[in-house]
């Protein structure tokens, strides 16, 4: 079972989803749910540039990269 949290970043909607049997989510869940978001929103701005152009085909394939070997926490597009 996973939580999900929704946000946006660069006019595309995103979602980061949490395993909640992971000890990642047991700690992220003490504290309000913006952080996580703010956390989720420094990442990806590190890894998609505001000023870049992507299309939705090139953001699954960067997510898919990021996710890779991944088995608690997972970001994609909320489509």
């Amino acid at each position: 079972m996973f939580r999900e949290y929704y946000f946006e970043f660069n006019g595309y909607n995103f979602v980061s989803s949490v395993d909640v049997t992971s000890s990642f989510y047991q700690r992220i869940k003490n504290f309000p749910e913006s952080v996580f978001i703010e956390m989720n929103l420094g990442m990806l701005s590190e890894l998609i540039r505001k000023d870049m152009l992507f299309s939705k085909e090139d953001i699954h394939a960067e997510l898919d990269r990021i996710n890779a070997g991944g088995s608690f926490a997972f970001i994609s597009l909320a489509e």
